[in-house]
């Protein structure tokens, strides 16, 4: 059985944390990973702003220590490196003892089959990145969620909130991947500094976070996204995203209630449909 490392990063929001672990402790399989749970700090390495108080930093943190997952681990910065250095981190994983990876965003309930899911979809797509979108997603009008899910949709829309890669892929990825981190390391990045200008140069004009440069980088090494409808997850509340106000209060609409399906169990593989894929003429699909 390939070794999987589950990554939660705890973003500085205690109360949010706490029932992203609930939804994690509940998983049925979750003794079948390892669980790898990190804390920054509050004051930024680089420019030396603070981005948290410390008393919330203990509270984030008391919430991973006295999380009950197996096979856990905990890592403590003391300072705060920002989420694109601590992504860099955990993808080093893959360097060492796992062949997969899932690395989940630490403002998200999951259902409670979602690791399950994930784990097929790696066995499904081992040369793509499998990405874990949310359920509900606000810019969404022509299709109900509930009404695809006999059919496992894989779309491209939403807002993602785990990545799912395999040793593969990550060997694939993995130079380019050094090459931004080596362009912004040093910035505290992207909160107050991005160093657009050589992140144009040596990727493409745009380049405003970890996740996204990630997308450019798996498309210049043609490695697919895959995404299933299926993911069963949402965001935590009002507050839940941090991109823009219309995210913020599109979250709020979402329904955690109707996250976790009996059906989700008996999910064998998931269904691909092209059109999930086509948004213009340079975009890459399976």
């Amino acid at each position: 059985m390939p070794k999987t490392a589950v990554c939660v990063t705890a973003l500085n929001r205690p109360e949010y944390t706490e029932r992203v672990i609930e939804s994690l402790e509940a998983q049925p399989d979750k003794d079948e990973v390892d669980w790898w749970l990190f804390q920054g700090g509050a004051v930024n390495r680089y420019s030396g702003l603070r981005h948290a108080e410390d008393e919330t930093i203990e509270r984030s943190l008391a919430v991973l220590m006295d999380a009950d997952l197996p096979n856990k681990h905990l890592r403590v910065n003391d300072e705060n490196i920002g989420i694109a250095l601590q992504r860099d981190r955990i993808f080093h994983l893959l360097d060492e003892e796992y062949d997969r990876l899932i690395h989940l965003e630490g403002d998200i309930v999951v259902g409670k089959y979602w690791l399950r899911l994930s784990r097929k979809l790696m066995d499904q797509f081992p040369f793509h990145i499998g990405r874990m979108y949310r359920l509900h997603d606000p810019s969404e009008h022509d299709i109900n969620p509930r009404e695809c899910l006999d059919e496992v949709l894989i779309t491209d829309h939403g807002n993602h909130v785990a990545d799912c890669i395999t040793k593969t892929v990550w060997e694939e990825i993995r130079d380019d991947w050094h090459d931004f981190v080596d362009i912004i390391r040093g910035y505290d990045f992207p909160r107050t500094e991005v160093p657009r200008e050589e992140l144009a140069e040596r990727f493409v004009p745009g380049v405003y976070g970890d996740d996204h440069a990630l997308s450019h980088i798996a498309r210049k090494n043609d490695v697919n996204r895959v995404i299933p409808r299926v993911s069963r997850a949402s965001d935590i509340g009002a507050l839940g995203m941090t991109h823009t106000p219309e995210n913020r209060a599109g979250t709020a609409r979402g329904n955690e209630g109707d996250l976790t399906y009996e059906a989700d169990a008996d999910i064998e593989e998931f269904t691909v449909y092209d059109r999930a894929f086509i948004r213009d003429e340079d975009d890459w699909r399976l």
